[in-house]
């Protein structure tokens, strides 16, 4: 799909070509985000597949909750590689509304598909591991990024996320997320990007 914002816009989860791949294959790429994301907004369904799958009421970042079960119940998944879906991101819409407790339901999801894959597919286990501690260091991420006003609302719940990445850091697979967890578990992820936005600001 592709993001519009105010002044850039950007492609997301594009393959070089298309691809028919069966269920566990489907169920791996989106774990680790090889051309697939947890939206369900750029995908096309069967609707005989939503009999027996309902999206929780009263949550935010509900698609989380059932994509995996919703690609599990697919015999195949085709990948396309052109781009239908336009995400318009507006100043006052859910996903650019200021950081709520609500958003950190998603570490909740995370935490679920863990348990789904150990009973359904024990051999992806190790990739909703991988899920699992990229939701924690993105949750995480925003919650440094706060002021120190709003930082202090979630004290309790950062330093529990943090425990849990210690527990789970093996399972990062990329260069960037072992940077991002040093940063997270060093206390300077904040730090340094409150210098960078001042960077930026100044100079850009």
């Amino acid at each position: 799909m592709i993001e519009l914002y105010e002044n850039k816009r950007n492609t997301l989860y594009l393959p070089q070509s298309a691809e028919i791949v069966n269920t566990e294959e489907a169920l791996k790429r989106l774990m680790i985000g090889t051309n697939c994301g947890p939206s369900v907004c750029n995908k096309l369904f069967k609707r005989s597949m939503f009999e027996n799958i309902q999206f929780p009421v009263g949550k935010i970042s509900e698609d989380i909750a059932v994509i995996y079960n919703i690609f599990d119940h697919a015999h195949q998944v085709e990948f396309i590689n052109e781009s239908f879906y336009y995400y318009r991101h507006r100043s006052n819409s859910i996903t650019t509304a200021p950081y709520s407790i609500k958003n950190l339901v998603i570490v909740d999801y995370a935490k679920d598909m863990i348990c789904y894959m150990r009973e359904k597919h024990p051999a992806l286990v190790g990739y909703a591991q991988t899920y699992y501690a990229n939701t924690l260091i993105s949750v995480s991420s925003r919650i440094l990024a706060l002021n120190n006003k709003e930082k202090k609302l979630y004290k309790q719940k950062l330093s529990e996320y943090k425990k849990e990445l210690r527990k789970y850091r093996k399972f990062l697979r990329t260069t960037t997320e072992k940077i991002k967890y040093l940063l997270i578990k060093t206390n300077m992820y904040g730090l340094i990007l409150n210098t960078i936005v001042k960077l930026r600001r100044k100079y850009f």
